[in-house]
């Protein structure tokens, strides 16, 4: 197949730059042309594609809305581009038919990109297969969080995420939000798509209560590179956070816990960087916790590295969190989990069996499943050995390419719940 893989990004900033690099490279390895659609931004990987890509809606160096420098008419024309980009459509009709597309596959299109690609593939003939990795379809804050702890008021009326401001404490930045999603709904947009990929069944129900039809929908979990992310012989003496710094992942939550955790003998070595960093640092001071390491930003060696050398892997997400890519890079490298329990991470972390799975927002219990890990190496170990088989089981690559493809060229019809 020749395959259309449309981001905004083409740099490794989250899940699903991290996701759709490692699916070119597997695509590619089993024999299709893959060619990528994104911004044209500061920070982009080289690609041969490059010319062809997008013109960014505001500074090629800014990724983020906070960071763009944009009065009141340019604001207006972020939302005008946020709800339909005549660009990125025509953009997308030229490279359909000037490299024979077969199939769109649409990953982080939200905002800067936006779903008016659909409207190419229609008027193309090309299939749309669209990978939704938030929910910001339904949820102004995109991830059914709010002021560190979850909530689901969005599927009832988008009117509140006005009333708490929920896109960066702004009533203007919701505003265009929440005007965004009720017109993408009325247009009915997103049942353009002629699949969409949940990586989780909770995104999945979410859909569907969204009215996307049950035909339409696929559940296809994730997956991590198993011939990368291997086991160790050695475990080293710390508990591992790995990812972004924002007030969704629960980073203050995971703070206080090894706070009433006291222990002395095991560092919590926090890796990655966000728009928490700096308050999480001042929290961890103020609770005098001495073995707390902040390593920032990590290369990919090193995140391996630094995976294969923790005792486990912890993710206090306070949010729906969808299926976080570094919890199968845990069980890939047979470590435990101790995760909250919600969203798709409930797919991923068998309680029990592969990890401890406790409520959100919950320090002490949080504490007390870390400690139930780390006294025992015995049950790290049992856990460990568990995850590594679930993910040679069920989220290997190769699982995953062969659901992929199948839905890429239109081989299957929607999950079943």
């Amino acid at each position: 197949m020749r395959i259309l893989i449309v981001n905004k990004y083409f740099f490794p900033l989250g899940g699903p730059e991290q996701y759709m690099f490692r699916i070119i490279r597997h695509l590619e390895r089993r024999g299709h042309t893959v060619i990528p659609l994104a911004l044209r931004l500061k920070h982009n990987h080289p690609s041969p594609y490059e010319n062809e890509f997008l013109d960014p809606p505001a500074q090629e160096d800014a990724s983020h809305f906070e960071q763009f420098s944009l009065g009141l008419l340019g604001k207006l024309g972020l939302l005008a581009h946020s709800i339909y980009s005549g660009a990125a459509r025509r953009q997308t009709e030229r490279l359909i038919r000037a490299h024979s597309i077969d199939v769109v596959y649409l990953l982080n299109i939200c905002n800067y990109i936006s779903p008016s690609v659909l409207y190419a593939c229609q008027s193309t003939g090309a299939r749309a297969v669209m990978r939704l990795s938030d929910y910001h379809f339904i949820c102004a804050s995109y991830h059914f969080e709010r002021n560190g702890s979850v909530c689901r008021l969005c599927e009832r009326s988008l009117l509140h995420a006005l009333r708490y401001r929920c896109l960066f404490n702004s009533l203007s930045c919701t505003l265009a939000r929440i005007l965004a999603i009720g017109i993408h709904r009325a247009l009915r947009i997103y049942h353009r798509a002629d699949a969409v990929i949940a990586p989780s069944q909770h995104m999945r129900e979410a859909l569907e209560r969204f009215g996307l039809s049950s035909k339409k929908v696929h559940v296809v979990p994730g997956f991590a590179d198993v011939s990368v992310f291997t086991p160790s012989d050695e475990e080293g003496d710390y508990v591992l956070y790995l990812g972004r710094l924002a007030a969704e992942k629960g980073i203050d939550i995971l703070l206080k816990a090894w706070h009433l955790l006291a222990e002395s003998s095991v560092r919590l070595h926090i890796a990655g960087g966000g728009p928490e960093e700096e308050d999480m640092k001042q929290l961890a001071e103020q609770l005098c916790l001495s073995n707390v390491i902040f390593r920032g930003h990590l290369s990919d060696q090193q995140c391996i590295d630094e995976m294969r050398g923790s005792k486990l892997l912890v993710c206090p997400s306070v949010c729906h969190d969808n299926a976080p890519a570094v919890i199968y890079e845990a069980m890939a490298c047979a470590k435990p989990v101790v995760a909250s329990r919600v969203g798709g991470i409930r797919d991923q972390v068998e309680d029990g069996r592969t990890g401890l799975l406790v409520a959100p927002g919950d320090a002490r219990a949080l504490a007390d499943a870390l400690k139930r890990l780390l006294v025992s190496p015995s049950l790290r170990a049992e856990l460990g050995r568990n995850g590594r088989e679930r993910m040679m089981s069920r989220f290997h690559p190769d699982v995953h390419l062969e659901r992929l493809e199948e839905i890429l060229a239109g081989m299957t019809v929607g999950d079943k719940a």
